[in-house]
């Protein structure tokens, strides 16, 4: 089962990537902008209502200050999630787990090197 945290910071990029998706899908000539008295453009020149542009500055500042408070929420998340034995296990021994223990292999090669030397048959 997950974890409390791990669920409210589901929500939490949920609602980021939504919010940006929307942005992209509602306003795909962003940015709207004025273009002459009581006119507004898109990026190439369609015509938007003023109503449009109002929706395009909510969205984009609603973007510009949402983004970074859901980041700080996130690393805020991150911190009260309880962390899992990987993550305690030092660096050697997550080694171990994935490659095995270390070989000494100068001091194998020195141990058959010797028996060699010591097998005298004539």
């Amino acid at each position: 089962m997950k974890h409390r945290w791990q669920i409210l910071g589901g929500i939490v990029i949920t609602a980021m990537i939504g919010y940006f998706v929307y942005g992209l899908v509602r306003f795909p000539d962003s940015p709207i902008h004025p273009c002459g008295t009581g006119r507004y453009c898109g990026k190439q020149g369609q015509p938007r209502t003023l109503e449009d542009y109002r929706a395009h500055q909510l969205w984009q500042t609603g973007l510009m200050w949402g983004w970074p408070l859901g980041m700080v929420a996130l690393i805020l998340i991150k911190r009260k999630i309880p962390r899992t034995n990987w993550e305690l296990m030092s660096p050697e021994a997550r080694y171990r787990v994935l490659h095995g223990p270390k070989v000494d292999h100068a001091a194998i090669r020195k141990t058959y090197d010797n028996a060699e030397g010591t097998d005298n048959e004539t």
